[in-house]
């Protein structure tokens, strides 16, 4: 399935044919037959680009093995899907829990003054609080 559209981009086939996704084999042959007449290039007013795409777009997805195979890779190519939708958003709350605990604990430390270090402490639980509210604030923007 080569791309008229642009580098690593697949075409619209469902658009192209002017047809649903859950559209039966007839529907597509019917579209096909109709976009093939207005666009065959020897008709007058016959664009051979447009009907190349058309002609593309039926062997794609009149064939049911090449469709689903298309529909795989077109439901594959959503950066966002659930699943990694869900994953990032464990990953963040993950790590924003992890550092709002890692900040208490530096807070918790420089407070009773271990070590005599206190000052180094608070700075970094500081860093720890404003890193785990940063990945709230992004977790909830996306």
């Amino acid at each position: 399935m080569r791309s008229p559209s642009g580098a690593g981009q697949m075409p619209p086939h469902y658009k192209i044919l002017q047809v649903k996704k859950d559209a039966t084999e007839k529907e597509i042959i019917s579209a096909y037959r109709k976009l093939a007449k207005k666009y065959h290039p020897d008709v007058k007013g016959g664009n051979a680009a447009k009907f190349e795409q058309i002609h593309e777009s039926y062997f794609v997805l009149s064939d049911p093995l090449r469709r689903s195979k298309y529909d795989i890779q077109l439901n594959s190519d959503n950066k966002d899907t659930i699943i990694s939708k869900l994953f990032k958003d464990y990953v963040y709350a993950f790590l924003s829990g992890v550092l709002l605990v890692y900040s208490g604990i530096l807070f918790l430390i420089s407070f009773l003054r271990i070590n005599g270090h206190y000052f180094a402490f608070l700075i970094i639980a500081v860093i720890a609080f404003a890193a785990s509210i940063f990945l709230i604030v992004k977790n909830g923007e996306s």
